[in-house]
């Protein structure tokens, strides 16, 4: 069970590790936002609140959860990040964005766990579990992180921006977690406008569809993308082939 992302107020997210099953056995759990400074667990099965987090002092604008360690991460409208295992009154840990906070993903790498989070000043963010200590950040675009999508086994992250001007962006997770090997971020710009979606195939670590529509149009256009690292010299860069 992979981690997945809500907005407030708008969907549940699994923290159960199991997902949805018809045997109660292990039990399948969801996390929801249920009112702007709180939120709870539930069991699927039995329809009954499993815990409540204490009332918030600010709003509850972003909620992603971790199945496979039953953890929770909450972003609430003054750009403050809060680690969660939804078991313990208070938060795990706690940290801060620069702006509010736009996109919002829970994942484990081969470096252990982290948080990403994309901010609406377009700064990227990688944090680790359990402690919320800042891994990276960087400056990607000029304006918001509208989208971030992991690779199936995390060796990519894809980020893009919904302004027309603005492509998309591939980055290797490698040298955003371990920075000691890396001189610099190795990234790609993906030569797609009008980015509307983006999908990574399944059963292919490297490959990427992305989906376009322009505001005057009513034509959908996919792209496919493969990643590839490549030398350059001195240097590891990334390219992204049609």
């Amino acid at each position: 069970m992979t981690a997945s992302t809500s907005r407030a107020l708008a969907c549940a997210c699994y923290i159960s590790g199991s997902g949805l099953t018809r045997s109660r056995r292990g039990g399948s759990v969801v996390c929801m936002v249920t009112s702007l400074t709180n939120f709870s667990t539930w069991d699927i099965h039995e329809g009954v609140m499993t815990w409540t987090s204490p009332e918030q002092p600010a709003s509850i604008i972003l909620l992603t959860t971790l199945p496979e360690m039953h953890m929770a991460v909450t972003v609430d409208i003054e750009s403050t990040i809060k680690l969660w295992d939804c078991q313990s009154r208070e938060a795990l840990a706690t940290n801060g964005l620069f702006s509010p906070c736009q996109s919002l993903k829970a994942v484990i790498t081969k470096d252990g766990p982290i948080v990403l989070a994309g901010d609406t000043s377009g700064n990227f963010y990688i944090f680790r579990i359990p402690d919320l200590n800042q891994i990276s950040k960087l400056k990607v675009f000029p304006y918001a992180i509208d989208e971030l999508h992991c690779s199936p086994q995390n060796k990519w992250i894809f980020l893009s921006n919904s302004m027309i001007n603005i492509l998309p962006k591939v980055f290797y997770m490698r040298s955003l977690l371990r920075t000691s090997e890396f001189s610099a971020p190795v990234s790609t710009v993906l030569k797609f406008s009008f980015c509307r979606r983006a999908f990574w195939t399944p059963r292919r670590e490297d490959r990427i569809t992305l989906m376009s529509q322009s505001s005057y149009s009513h034509i959908i256009v996919f792209g496919t993308f493969d990643m590839k690292l490549e030398e350059n010299g001195n240097q590891i860069i990334v390219a992204g082939k049609p």
